[in-house]
C-alpha cells in the first residue's frame, strides 16, 4: 500500500481492516459506543437549578447583596455544573461582605447553607450585618500653597459626609473625588 497525493491506493476495504486487525463488527461496535457515550454526556449536562434566599437585611442591602452574589448571578447559566454551584457557594460570604461594605457594615456575620434535592440546589444566607461604622469626626486641612485658596476652602466647607452618621463608602469616595478635582482645577 502506498499513498499518492494523500489518498490510499487500496481498493479493498477488507484488506485495510485486515492490515490493522480490525473487523467490520468491531468498527460498528466502537462507532455505536461513541454515539451512546456522547448522547449520555449531553443528557447529563442539563442545567442545574439553583434557588437563592437572602435573609436578615432590608431591601436596599438585599438588592446589593444579590447584585454581588456570584451564585445568584450565575443561577440561570445553562452551563452551570454541580461543582461550580458548590464553589460559588463557598465564595458567597466574601461576595456578601463586599456588598455590605459600601453601606458601612464591615463586621457582618453570615451563616450559609446549601442543600440539594430533586428540584436542584437551595442556597440560603442569613446575614447579621452587625453594627455600622459611624463617622466619628471629620478633619480636613489644606496645607502648602493652596492654604489660602478660596475654592479649596469652599470645597472643604461643603464636605457632605456628616459626623455621627453611618459611613457611606460611595458618598465618601464622591466627596474625596470632588476635593481632588477642585485641587486639580485650581492647578494643584
Amino acid at each position: 500500500m502506498y499513498t499518492k497525493r494523500g489518498r490510499c491506493r487500496c481498493n479493498d476495504k477488507s484488506r485495510f481492516l485486515q492490515l490493522f486487525n480490525i473487523s467490520s463488527f468491531s468498527c460498528r461496535f466502537v462507532f455505536a459506543f461513541l454515539l451512546v457515550f456522547f448522547h449520555v454526556s449531553v443528557a447529563n449536562s442539563s442545567p442545574v437549578a439553583v434557588e437563592v434566599e437572602v435573609d436578615g437585611v432590608g431591601s436596599t442591602l438585599k438588592n446589593n447583596v444579590l447584585a454581588y452574589l456570584t451564585l445568584y448571578l450565575q443561577k440561570d447559566n445553562a452551563r452551570l455544573q454541580d461543582s461550580t454551584v458548590k464553589r460559588l457557594h463557598k465564595k458567597a460570604p466574601d461576595d456578601i461582605a463586599a456588598a455590605l461594605a459600601p453601606f458601612g457594615y464591615y463586621n457582618a456575620k453570615i451563616s450559609s447553607s446549601l442543600t440539594k434535592d430533586e428540584t436542584g440546589f437551595h442556597a440560603k444566607y442569613v446575614i447579621d450585618k452587625g453594627p455600622a461604622v459611624l463617622v466619628d469626626s471629620v478633619e480636613i486641612s489644606i496645607t502648602g500653597s493652596g492654604e489660602q485658596n478660596r475654592s479649596l476652602e469652599g470645597a472643604v466647607r461643603g464636605w457632605k459626609l456628616p459626623v455621627g452618621k453611618i459611613l457611606d463608602q460611595a458618598l465618601y469616595e464622591q466627596e474625596k473625588k470632588r476635593l481632588i478635582n477642585t485641587a486639580i482645577n485650581q492647578g494643584y
